[in-house]
């Protein structure tokens, strides 16, 4: 069940790069893209910077739960599939903010 947890995070990497290069089109070159860490930490960062940023952060976490996969249990892979799915979803919102 571990395995299937890690590959479900692994689709979710892709589906970030899907949405960066879905957001490289649609995003204007100038433009700042906002990003929010926790409930007040406000910040902008570049076009490049926040479609690469985000699903670079993504693999890495990846990465560190398949350094560990052999190790983790099954709860623990959920909470990845969870945070995943959680940068999955700000990631959607952030591209979708900045090309309106």
């Amino acid at each position: 069940m571990v395995g299937l947890l890690i590959t479900a995070q692994a689709v979710a990497v892709a589906a970030m790069v899907g949405v960066s290069l879905w957001g490289s089109r649609r995003i204007p070159d100038n433009a700042q893209v906002r990003a929010r860490v926790g409930l007040s930490f406000d910040y902008t960062m570049s076009k490049t910077t926040a479609l690469v940023s985000t699903p670079l952060v993504a693999l890495l976490y990846l990465a560190a739960s398949l350094a560990v996969r052999d190790s983790i249990e099954e709860p623990f892979a959920w909470l990845g599939l969870a945070v995943m799915l959680i940068f999955v979803a700000s990631h959607v919102a952030a591209v979708r903010r900045a090309a309106r």
